[in-house]
């Protein structure tokens, strides 16, 4: 059995982590496997559903940066909720993303107080974020 199949195996069985494991594998195209961003997609939520925390926020980020056609409202306001509930159980990234997402997205409303609770939460955990263009330092 190769290490795809027991991938496949644990994560049609519902665990959660191979559910990741292979969303990873048909983002990046790994263990042989053609970039398939679709079955990225339905892997990513799968485990995402059962809190999965990095499947949440790489199921945002896919939704926020995987469509050739660019993102929608509906990409944004998706990925807007997945980096809500990783962010909510810790996931630093996802606090750093969901404020970037508040304060700059064009697809989705913003909202600038909820920016700077998510961006310095981030900061709090030692999540560098980058100064705004043309402030002094």
């Amino acid at each position: 059995m190769t290490r795809i199949d027991t991938l496949v195996r644990q994560a049609v069985d519902g665990d959660p982590d191979g559910q990741f494991a292979l969303g990873n594998i048909f983002q990046l195209g790994l263990l042989d496997q053609k970039v398939d961003l679709a079955a990225a997609r339905r892997w990513y939520e799968l485990a995402a559903r059962q809190d999965h925390v990095d499947a949440q926020t790489n199921l945002a980020l896919l939704l926020l940066y995987g469509n050739p056609d660019g993102r929608t409202r509906e990409d944004v306001l998706a990925a807007r909720g997945w980096l809500e509930r990783a962010a909510t159980l810790g996931d630093v990234g996802a606090m750093a993303h969901l404020g970037h997402l508040h304060q700059h997205e064009e697809h989705a409303p913003r909202d600038p107080y909820l920016a700077q609770v998510w961006l310095n939460a981030a900061a709090a955990r030692g999540h560098r974020v980058p100064e705004p263009s043309g402030s002094e330092g």
